[in-house]
């Protein structure tokens, strides 16, 4: 069962048993494959617009330029508004948050596009 779990989240046997025995967290990479295996993301994006942002690129295991392209913003601009730098234009909120909504627990569509 362990080898068929780590096969489908895309990690060694071994990793899992360290992940499960709290040895070693898993790395960025895996967040993807273990998220689609749960079902949900196991974790809160967080309360605010840069918070959440932070955490939804956490949870897509992607880098700042891949993110911005599936928000449809430049990559200066998810970087400002990750660090709260400015108020994003209602447009780019919108965008942002409708982004972010997908990836409420029962709703895995955007974690399934981009990976």
């Amino acid at each position: 069962m362990q080898k068929d779990i780590a096969g489908e989240i895309g990690a060694t046997r071994a990793s899992l048993r360290n992940w499960e025995l709290n040895r070693s967290a898993p790395a960025l990479r895996f967040l993807p494959g273990i998220i689609r295996f749960l079902g949900y993301v196991p974790f809160t994006l967080g309360e605010s617009l840069p918070e959440r942002l932070v955490t939804a690129g956490r949870a897509l295991a992607t880098s700042r330029e891949r993110f911005a392209r599936l928000l449809g913003v430049d990559e200066s601009t998810v970087y400002r508004e990750e660090r709260a730098h400015h108020e994003p234009r209602s447009a780019s909120r919108r965008k942002a948050q409708n982004v972010l909504a997908s990836l409420a627990p029962n709703s895995m569509s955007v974690l399934k596009r981009s990976c």
